[in-house]
C-alpha cells in the first residue's frame, strides 16, 4: 500500500525513476480498486438498477480521472529507470509489436549505476518510509484555502503565471464539485423514483462548469506560462488522444526557475508577516540572515 500512496505523494513527477516493485504495486493497487467499483456496477445492471449503475459509473470516472496523472508520472519514471527517456510511453501506440515491446521496458530491471534521471532508487530503499513520513518541502506550509480561491480571484487573468500546485488543486476540486453534484442528483432521482432530480442535477453541473470556464482556461494558460510556453498552447488538447496526453505533459512540468516574459517565478504566501516590533528577533545572533518580506505585503 505504501508504494501506492507514494505515487500519489509523487502526483505530477516526471522526473526521476522508478524501480519495477514501485510500478507494479501502484498498478495492482489501482487495477484492484476498480475492479471493485466495476463488479458493483455490474451488480446493479443484473438487478436492474439503472440509476445506481449511472452513480457507481461515475464514481469509477471520477477515479480514472483523478488517477491518470500518477498512473502516466509513474510510468515516465519506470521508463527512466532503465535508460530510456520518457517518450519512448508512445511506443505502444504502434500495434502488436509496439505493445509487446512497451510492456517489456516496464518489466526490465533498473539500471544499477546513475544515469540521467537520478540515482539507483533502490538504492534509497532504506529511507522510503521516511519519505512517506515526511511532507513534501516544496508544498509544505502552502495554504490549501488560498489555493483553492486564488484562480476564483484571478477569474479571467490570462497573464503572469501559476505553479503545479495551484493548478491541480484547483483542477482536482472543480472534477470533484462537478462528479459529486451529478452523483447525488442522480442518487436523489433513484430513491424517489423521479428523474427530474438528475436532469436537475445535469443542469446544476453544466452551470458549474459554465462558471468556472473562464477561471480554468486562465489558470491552464498561466500554468503554460511557468514553464515557457505560449497559453494558446492549450489548444493542443484539441488533438484526439496525442493532443491531451501531450497537453497533461506539459501542465506536469517543473516550472522555471528563472524570470521569462510572462513573470518571475510564482512565490508561496507567507503564513504570517512579521511586524516592526518583532523584526529584530528574525535576525540570528551572528546577524547571517534576514528575514525576507515581500514588498507587496508593506503597506505605507
Amino acid at each position: 500500500m505504501n508504494w501506492y500512496l507514494k505515487c500519489f505523494r509523487q502526483y505530477a513527477d516526471f522526473e526521476g525513476r522508478a524501480r519495477r516493485k514501485e510500478f507494479w504495486m501502484y498498478s495492482l493497487f489501482n487495477f484492484a480498486i476498480y475492479a471493485v467499483l466495476m463488479l458493483i456496477a455490474a451488480a446493479f445492471y443484473i438487478n436492474g438498477y439503472p440509476s445506481m449503475l449511472m452513480a457507481v459509473g461515475g464514481l469509477a470516472s471520477l477515479y480514472s480521472l483523478a488517477t491518470l496523472v500518477p498512473s502516466l508520472a509513474v510510468t515516465f519514471r519506470r521508463i527512466h529507470d532503465t535508460g530510456r527517456h520518457g517518450h519512448m510511453f508512445f511506443v505502444w501506440i504502434i500495434p502488436i509489436v509496439g505493445a509487446i515491446w512497451f510492456l517489456i521496458m516496464l518489466c526490465q530491471d533498473s539500471q544499477p549505476e546513475s544515469n540521467n534521471w537520478g540515482k539507483n532508487p533502490k538504492e534509497e530503499d532504506l529511507k522510503i518510509n521516511e519519505e512517506l513520513a515526511t511532507p513534501n518541502a516544496s508544498t509544505a506550509g502552502m495554504n490549501f484555502k488560498e489555493t483553492v480561491l486564488k484562480p476564483l480571484k484571478q477569474y479571467a487573468d490570462f497573464k503572469g503565471r501559476a505553479d503545479k500546485k495551484e493548478f491541480w488543486t484547483f483542477t482536482f476540486i472543480c472534477t470533484i464539485i462537478t462528479n459529486a453534484l451529478a452523483l447525488i442528483m442522480t442518487t436523489a432521482s433513484y430513491f424517489t423514483y423521479d428523474t427530474t432530480w438528475a436532469s436537475i442535477g445535469y443542469c446544476v453541473c453544466a452551470g458549474f462548469i459554465l462558471a468556472t470556464l473562464a477561471p480554468s482556461l486562465a489558470v491552464s494558460a498561466r500554468r503554460l506560462h511557468d514553464i515557457g510556453q505560449s497559453g494558446w498552447m492549450v489548444l493542443v488538447s484539441l488533438i484526439p488522444v496525442a493532443g491531451i496526453i501531450w497537453l497533461v505533459r506539459l501542465l506536469c512540468k517543473e516550472g522555471q526557475a528563472e524570470c521569462n516574459k510572462w513573470g518571475s517565478k510564482p512565490k508561496k504566501l507567507p503564513k504570517q508577516i512579521i511586524s516592526d516590533d518583532n523584526e529584530a528577533d528574525a535576525v540570528t545572533d551572528d546577524n547571517s540572515s534576514v528575514a525576507e518580506i515581500p514588498t507587496e505585503a508593506v503597506q505605507i
